[in-house]
């Protein structure tokens, strides 16, 4: 599950697994596609202004790129977002006109540029930037580690995409560089709570990847490669062009109740996925899926105010009219249900039962294949062409340089930070000529553990 998919079932189980059922559906949101195109432009500059982290690369005295954020270049770099092929398309379906567009991303540019200003490590002589009271961790970010970064952990069931991952210290401690993770939000504040729960997330899953600072020696090194997770996690809400940064340390009781909360989702979507397989069984001969779709859900919240701010309420109403055969009195909130689901007919509710049950069958395919890169053995799903090598351990890994004319040449020192930007990497694996079981004979470290490499 993903951190986001976990959050949005604080408070409301049934939220998320409406969420996975529609996601997609209906035309997009003017404020979900503006907040997209500016959670581009901030990774942007965040990007120009960041030196990318990397191995055995010093942060000592990393030049400041803030002053490059000269308004020819941040007004460049708008433009380039709005001619994008796919920002166009959004726009459009949004109804979103260029210079409103182009307005909103010059107000976020302006946050963006103060925030940078401010939290951003100028040479070995930085100070931290502000943030809310009664934090004890005051850091300052001088590296980016990725953009958009891909994490996950199989021992806590959670996979995600973070907005930054940023590379610093903490001026209030003396244990080296640590890794932030940063979550922009460009909405209302009064969702914060599952904003709250979701950075708590990705801080737990830095942590599993790089280990906790809770851990780390007094007098951390400045090798980025040796950094380790920070303790907490930045919040950054932008609204116009003023900008709030939020301190989140996590608490053992906030993290025990989250992975709880993950848990119970995870079951009931393996019970509504056993439910659906019943269902699906009972397919007739000839193919007519009338019956099916009636999608199992958690109960109704029942709150009428909790109800009328949610986001996903029009779905959830009308998927309780739909498939659960549902009215105002059993929804718990009448005058919202009234508002969302009472103009659905009859041909409506045919057509909807119908579209679920043909996701249903879809999606449940890529499901059980999904599950196989975890439950089967790669040798096994080799032989069935399941995308998978057996049997491979690591031998070298080599860090190369794209040269002239094509060829590359690899690095016998430390690289520059200009050639970290391009460096590629090379990984070379040994295949067992025992398929599955030589390299545990002969005790070599498996690099792949389940041979998946699609």
């Amino acid at each position: 599950l993903s951190p986001s998919h976990v959050s949005a079932g604080v408070g409301c189980d049934r939220r998320p697994i409406v969420q996975g059922l529609v996601s997609g559906s209906g035309p997009p949101n003017a404020n979900a596609v503006l907040g997209n195109l500016k959670h581009r432009l901030f990774q942007r500059l965040l990007r120009e202004t960041l030196p990318k982290a990397a191995v055995g690369m010093s942060l000592e005295g990393s030049a400041d790129k803030s002053s490059q954020l000269d308004p020819v270049f941040v007004q460049e770099e708008v433009e380039r977002i709005l001619c994008d092929a796919r920002c166009i398309e959004e726009l459009l379906a949004a109804g979103i006109s260029d210079d409103r567009a182009r307005e909103q991303l010059a107000e976020t540019a302006k946050a963006a540029k103060a925030w940078i200003q401010e939290h951003v490590a100028s040479g070995t002589d930085a100070q931290a930037g502000s943030f809310q009271a009664g934090v004890a961790s005051r850091p300052v970010f001088e590296g980016l580690i990725a953009i958009e970064d891909s994490i996950w952990s199989a021992t806590f069931g959670l996979k995600g995409f973070l907005d930054a991952s940023l590379i610093g210290h903490d001026v209030a401690d003396s244990r080296g560089l640590e890794i932030f993770a940063l979550e922009l939000k460009t909405g209302s504040k009064s969702q914060q709570v599952l904003h709250r729960a979701q950075l708590i997330l990705y801080t737990l899953l830095l942590r599993s990847r790089f280990g906790s600072k809770a851990f780390a020696s007094a007098g951390g090194s400045r090798d980025p490669s040796k950094a380790c997770a920070a303790n907490a996690g930045v919040l950054m809400y932008v609204s116009g062009d003023a900008v709030e940064s939020i301190l989140i340390e996590p608490a053992w009781a906030d993290i025990r109740n989250l992975i709880i909360k993950r848990n119970s989702l995870a079951s009931i979507k393996r019970d509504l996925a056993q439910g659906a397989a019943m269902e699906i069984a009972t397919i007739r001969q000839d193919g007519s899926t009338a019956g099916l779709g009636a999608v199992h859900l958690p109960p109704m919240l029942r709150e009428p105010s909790e109800c009328n701010r949610c986001y996903s309420a029009a779905y959830c109403m009308a998927l309780h009219s739909v498939v659960e055969d549902g009215d105002e009195a059993s929804s718990g909130a009448e005058e919202v249900f009234r508002k969302k689901a009472s103009h659905l007919a009859e041909a409506h509710v045919d057509f909807l039962r119908n579209w679920l049950s043909i996701l249903e069958l879809e999606g449940r395919k890529g499901a059980r294949t999904r599950a196989q890169a975890w439950s089967v053995p790669a040798h096994v799903r080799e032989r069935l062409n399941r995308r998978a090598w057996a049997s491979l351990g690591l031998v070298e890994i080599r860090r190369i340089l794209p040269g002239q004319n094509g060829k590359s040449k690899s690095l016998s020192q430390e690289a520059t930070p200009e050639e970290c930007e391009a460096l590629s990497w090379v990984l070379r694996f040994k295949r067992s000529s025992t398929p599955h079981k030589g390299l545990a004979q002969k005790g070599t470290e498996w690099s792949l553990r389940n041979g998946s490499i699609g």
